[in-house]
């Protein structure tokens, strides 16, 4: 199996996400609390109205069971606002189509993503949710240098753990490996 790659251009995100807004606003919000948050995809599909009715979102992450707050900027807001208008707090954000209040399923979000990253170019078996969670860890990395934070954004236990998540340990060595000619 590949290895599932963050997204570090702005402009591919930007493509995507022009892609993802012509399916319409679910799966643009869908995108867009990916990358905003480093969340889960799990824990993304289990938010409901109610978890978002301010300026921050808690929860209690599936995986490692540690509670989160994330103060949900702007780039999700302006969707969220008019998206939960007519919905009720007990209504999962991300409602799939099969009647009652269910969310859409990993696959229906995985599907969602691929579909659109093909449409732009990108190889879809390099693509998956995860990518929204490390692009925006990548991104946090590079433009902080601290993988303290990410490491504590992402809820790691260690630093080593962000750091082979990221592929930084790979990419050094490969950088080596290029440059030392013998």
């Amino acid at each position: 199996m590949n290895r599932v790659i963050p997204i570090e251009s702005d402009e591919t995100l930007a493509l995507i996400k022009e892609e993802l807004k012509k399916k319409g606003t679910m799966p643009l919000l869908l995108w867009t609390f990916g990358v905003n948050t480093s969340l889960r995809i799990s824990d993304i599909l289990d938010i409901q109205v109610k978890d978002v009715m301010g300026d921050k979102l808690y929860l209690k992450e599936q995986k490692t069971g540690k509670r989160q707050e994330i103060v949900l900027n702007k780039g999700i807001t302006d969707i969220l606002d008019g998206y939960i208008k007519t919905m009720q707090p007990y209504e999962y954000l991300f409602k799939g189509r099969q009647g009652g209040n269910k969310p859409i399923t990993r696959q229906r979000a995985s599907q969602i993503i691929k579909e659109a990253v093909k449409a732009v170019g990108l190889n879809p078996d390099r693509i998956s949710c995860h990518t929204m969670r490390k692009s925006r860890a990548l991104r946090i990395y590079k433009q902080t240098g601290d993988i303290a934070l990410v490491m504590k954004m992402l809820n790691h236990s260690s630093q080593a753990v962000s750091l082979r998540y990221l592929g930084i340990e790979q990419n050094i060595i490969d950088e080596v490996n290029l440059g030392l000619v013998l």
